[in-house]
């Protein structure tokens, strides 16, 4: 099945700190494409309506739209390490104003034992700390330091058209060499 909110990126020659990868995106993939132009930028073609329970749990309110990569994967070393950037459109005019873009990374199997399915942990966190990344969670007035504002491109020149996006960050967890693991993204 063909899904438009996931979609493979290159940063292309622009300043963008990640030179490829995939992009999960509420709408169309397209969109992300800068230069930061307006405001709230969006195509509801490509809304897939999202019910799943992690994601409520992380966003402390329903969701109203979303996508979801999930996959299952053999570890061939002892340590998964995943670097990950949060955007949206929603900074900074959304922030604490009832819509709370997420994202989540759940890890679940051998040795991982947290409160969401399947025993999964969520590794989409704000360093030394289990608070997810939300929009309400990193902005320019709480957890500042993970926070880009890229208004008018002032992080990422042309790159992106995303309003504000977190710093890069890691995921990690341990893992045991051979056994099967499972991500939700």
């Amino acid at each position: 099945v063909v899904n438009p909110g996931v979609t493979y990126f290159n940063q292309n020659g622009t300043t963008f700190p990640i030179a490829e990868g995939v992009l999960l995106t509420s709408g169309v993939g397209n969109v992300a494409v800068g230069p930061n132009g307006q405001g709230g930028e969006s195509d509801p073609t490509g809304t897939v309506v999202l019910n799943d329970v992690d994601m409520d749990a992380i966003a402390a309110a329903g969701i109203t739209n979303g996508v979801v990569l999930e996959f299952d994967f053999i570890a061939t070393g002892n340590l998964l390490e995943f670097d990950y950037l949060f955007g949206s459109e929603e900074y900074p005019e959304f922030v604490n104003a009832g819509y709370n873009d997420v994202f989540g990374f759940f890890l679940s199997g051998t040795g991982i034992s947290g409160p969401y399915s399947l025993g999964a942990e969520n590794l989409a966190v704000i360093p030394g700390t289990t608070t997810p990344i939300t929009i309400d969670n990193v902005n320019d007035g709480l957890n500042s330091a993970y926070y880009y504002d890229n208004v008018n491109g002032l992080t990422f020149g042309t790159a992106i058209e995303y309003d504000g996006t977190t710093i890069v960050m890691r995921a990690t967890a341990d893992l045991i060499c051979g056994e099967t693991y499972h991500i939700k993204l």
